[in-house]
């Protein structure tokens, strides 16, 4: 059922015995290679898997110990669950032009144990999936397991030596479309340090030049794939428009998976509950969604690295000034308006900005049990920004015999003299915005803001101030619901933007 294979300088009897011991397979074979004059390992594993009366074959050092028994029918359990052709125990999603598949850390994957000089530690590449496969490029010859009915190629004996014969035998059937991954339920001691040497570097430099065409190639995500992204927000207190979007964008994204994380804890790998507080390790985010000038720049300092995409929500407000850096990718504007002013004004290149609008919650928001009460609603912090508007309204809505409903956080000097009118009612910050939005005959707002999709989601006419940056008013217009109107659906904004998350996860890299 199983073969095992490795290449030694002298024969280690005790360690044929060991692996049949420790296998939990019955019968298997091992195949011993003595190698005393240092033949290529090419040449040994293409004649182990010629000689091996099995299709499961596993080849590895002669340095190793198994952390964990019954290996042997956890590999055959693995082959036959999944249609995967290469396992192994440590790997990467990407292999570079370079060759040198550890080049980036973020996109290894697995877990070994090493032991050396009395020592021993865990080399801890990413999260334990426990009985889970996660699909690589290439794994490490370390302990490579093959199913010889599901590979295109056998190893190339023109790669000389005892070096990156694994990387060379994995990318030539990952490029035939053999799928490869690494196993997290079989732990392996190994007992040395990986070294590289001159022959190393001869090898990579071959088979850099060899496929600088077809290199690099990495594992694409899909919206199948479980992302993890970091939303940065400057603060959640007052339900602010940048605020409710990151909330609605956190809550898209839960929905379009589980919401659940795959957490290691003492009693094993167990998957994560609502409510429960966790303490884990950094996260190897797949990318990082930020928003406002302050917290970006901290988020830099943290993982400068991290692949981002940043959204800007305000041409008028300094803090929505979009940050420059190598590791933002592509720029969000809510508004066209938006992204016109970033291009001209901040000189951000037109091809890394998308306007995609405000995710509303379309559940919350629509026509079901709508009233018509005689009052116009601002949503919206009471400040300099708005304050204009603000008077503008009070004088439309005393002029019509209307109400004028406000509901945001005072930040002004001008709240006591505008609720000296008798028909100007004030309310303090709410989530329930949707009880205001379904009573209100119109709403107001400056610029294309969340209350105003919020109303013509539910059939209400709002008022659209133009503003400038000191909150002159510089127009005003009654605007209808557009037809296109899903546009803003959470659902659809969501799906948006995981394509562009994808999008920069998948960019081809050097």
């Amino acid at each position: 059922m199983i073969t095992i294979g490795y290449s030694t300088r002298s024969s280690k009897p005790e360690l044929q015995e060991y692996f049949k011991k420790t296998c939990g397979v019955k019968n298997i074979q091992v195949i011993e290679k003595v190698n005393p004059n240092g033949q290529s390992l090419t040449d040994v594993y293409n004649d182990i898997l010629n000689e091996s009366e099995n299709d499961i074959v596993v080849l590895c050092h002669d340095d190793i110990y198994f952390d964990n028994k019954s290996w042997g029918f956890k590999i055959l359990e693995h082959f036959k669950k999944t249609d995967y052709g290469i396992l192994g125990v440590a790997g990467s999603t990407n292999l570079p032009k370079s060759g040198m598949w550890w080049e980036d850390r973020r996109k290894m994957v697995g877990i070994v144990n090493h032991e050396h000089e009395g020592k021993k530690w865990e080399s801890k590449y990413s999260n334990d999936l426990g009985n889970k496969i996660h699909q690589t490029v290439l794994i490490d010859g370390l302990f490579m397991v093959v199913n010889k009915s599901r590979i295109q190629e056998n190893f190339d004996t023109n790669v000389k030596g005892f070096h990156l014969y694994d990387v060379d035998f994995c990318f030539r059937n990952y490029i035939k479309d053999v799928k490869i991954g690494v196993m997290f339920n079989i732990r392996i001691t190994h007992k040395s340090i990986g070294m590289t040497n001159e022959q190393w570097d001869l090898n990579r430099q071959e088979f850099s030049n060899k496929y600088q065409d077809q290199l690099p190639i990495k594992i694409k995500k899909t919206k199948e794939d479980k992302l993890k992204i970091l939303l940065s927000c400057l603060n959640f207190k007052t339900f602010t428009g940048s605020e409710v979007y990151v909330y609605e964008l956190a809550k898209g994204l839960v929905k379009m998976g589980d919401g659940k994380w795959s957490v290691s804890t003492p009693n094993g790998v167990e998957v994560s509950k609502e409510g429960m507080l966790y303490k884990i390790q950094d996260i190897n985010y797949d990318i990082i969604h930020v928003q406002h000038e302050p917290v970006t720049n901290m988020v830099l300092q943290l993982y400068p690295n991290i692949e981002k995409i940043a959204t800007i929500h305000s041409e008028v407000i300094d803090l929505e000034k979009p940050v420059k850096h190598e590791s933002i990718k592509r720029y969000i504007a809510i508004r066209p308006e938006i992204k016109e002013h970033i291009v001209e004004q901040d000189e951000i290149d037109e091809s890394i900005v998308d306007v995609i609008y405000n995710p509303i919650d379309d559940i919350r928001f629509n026509k079901k049990e709508t009233t018509e009460e005689n009052a116009v609603l601002f949503v919206g912090t009471i400040d300099y920004l708005r304050e204009q508007t603000i008077r503008d309204l009070i004088e439309y809505t005393n002029e019509n015999l209307m109400e004028l409903w406000i509901v945001g956080e005072n930040k002004s000097d001008y709240l006591d003299d505008i609720l000296m009118n008798k028909h100007v009612k004030r309310f303090t910050p709410t989530w329930n915005t949707e009880t205001f939005v379904r009573k209100a005959k119109e709403t107001a707002g400056i610029l294309l803001g969340r209350t105003t999709i919020e109303s013509w989601m539910c059939g209400k006419k709002s008022w659209i101030y133009n503003v400038d940056k000191s909150g002159g008013i510089l127009s005003k217009e009654l605007v209808s619901a557009p037809e296109d109107i899903n546009k803003f659906y959470g659902s659809t904004v969501c799906e948006k933007l995981v394509d562009s998350y994808l999008n920069i996860i998948n960019e081809t890299s050097n």
